[in-house]
């Protein structure tokens, strides 16, 4: 698994982030191409404990099928 991510904060409520990250199966001392995720998000801090994030990511498996996903995500913490 390997994976390349690049966050930068737009100001004091916002960040961007993209990645890629591909994964490998490995067999007999040989990597094979498993699947990859290619996306980004946008977060939104309110303040330290709750987070809200929007993101989409498309899902590239064996090189045949492909998958597109949005995620919104709510994080409080306790």
């Amino acid at each position: 698994r390997y994976l390349l991510s690049l966050t930068t904060h737009l100001n004091k409520h916002f960040d961007f982030t993209a990645f890629d990250e591909v994964f490998f199966n490995g067999q007999d001392h040989q990597l094979d191409f498993d699947h990859n995720r290619s996306g980004a998000n946008i977060s939104y801090k309110h303040h330290q404990s709750f987070t809200i994030d929007l993101g989409y990511f498309l899902s590239i498996k064996n090189n045949q099928t492909r998958s597109n996903v949005i995620n919104i995500m709510f994080n409080k913490i306790l």
